[in-house]
C-alpha cells in the first residue's frame, strides 16, 4: 500500500521569515537578559549587561534563533552579513528604548554587539542545514542553561585607581577647591554628555583630612 504524498504547506514570503527571525530572536535575548537579572547572583541592573555573559553569548543566541527561522532561505554569505545588520540595529533600538541604554554605551559596544551576532547568524546557517535539524533545536536549551548558568557565578567587582598629581602649595589653598559640592540641578550643556556620556552631578567627601572618603557621583547611578 502506498503511503500518500504530504499536503504541501505554503512558505512564508522571504520578509516574513526575515522579520519574524529578528523579532524572536530579539525576544529570546531579552528573555534571556531579564532572567539573568532575575536570578540570584544574576545581574542587579539591567544597564550592567555590557558584560560577560550578556555581550557575548545573549547575541550569539539571537543570531542562532534567528537562522533557524532564516534556514530555509536562499541567502548567500553576504547577503548574511546584512541581515545581521539588520537585526543588530532592531537590538540596538531595543536596548535604546527598553533598557534606556545611552548613545555613547551603545558605540561602544556596537562592535562586539554585532561580531558575536553575526557569529551565531553563520553558525546557525550551517547548524540548520542539514534535514535533521530539528534535532539540533537542543542547542537552544543548552545555551540558555549556559548563559543563565554562568550569571550564577557572576560577583561585582571593584577596584581602587590611585593617580597623584603635584601642586605646589600649600595644603590650606588647595583644599577649598577639591571639596564636595551639591548636586547640579542643571542639564548638561556638552554635546557628549547630551548624547549619553555619564556626566557628573554631584560630589561628597568624608571630611576636610587626609584618607578621607570622596565620592563621584554620575548619571544613571554611577559612582566612582
Amino acid at each position: 500500500m502506498e503511503t500518500p504524498p504530504p499536503i504541501p504547506t505554503p512558505n512564508r514570503p522571504d520578509w516574513q521569515s526575515l522579520l519574524l527571525g529578528m523579532v524572536v530572536g530579539n525576544a529570546v535575548g531579552g528573555a534571556l537578559l531579564y532572567g539573568i537579572s532575575m536570578l540570584p547572583g544574576g545581574l542587579r541592573d539591567a544597564r550592567d549587561a555590557v558584560i560577560w555573559p550578556s555581550l557575548i553569548l545573549i547575541p550569539f543566541i539571537v543570531g542562532v534563533v534567528a537562522a533557524w527561522f532564516w534556514r530555509r532561505l536562499d541567502r548567500s554569505i553576504a547577503i548574511s552579513f546584512l541581515d545581521a545588520l539588520w537585526t543588530f540595529l532592531v537590538s540596538l533600538a531595543l536596548a535604546a528604548i527598553v533598557m534606556r541604554e545611552g548613545v555613547v554605551c551603545l558605540v561602544i559596544a556596537s562592535p562586539l554587539l554585532y561580531v558575536f551576532l553575526l557569529t551565531g547568524i553563520l553558525l546557525g546557517r550551517l547548524w540548520f542545514r542539514s534535514s535533521d535539524s530539528k534535532l539540533r533545536l537542543t542547542i537552544f536549551p543548552l545555551l540558555a542553561l549556559l548563559t543563565l548558568g554562568e550569571s550564577l557565578y557572576h560577583s561585582d567587582k571593584q577596584a581602587v585607581v590611585t593617580d597623584q598629581i603635584l601642586i605646589r602649595a600649600t595644603p590650606d589653598k588647595v583644599w577649598p577647591h577639591v571639596l564636595a559640592f551639591s548636586e547640579i540641578p542643571d542639564p548638561p550643556d556638552y554635546w557628549i554628555f547630551r548624547i549619553g556620556l555619564p556626566y557628573p552631578t554631584q560630589t561628597t567627601n568624608g571630611g576636610n583630612f587626609v584618607g578621607a572618603d570622596r565620592q563621584c557621583m554620575f548619571s544613571d547611578g554611577i559612582v566612582i
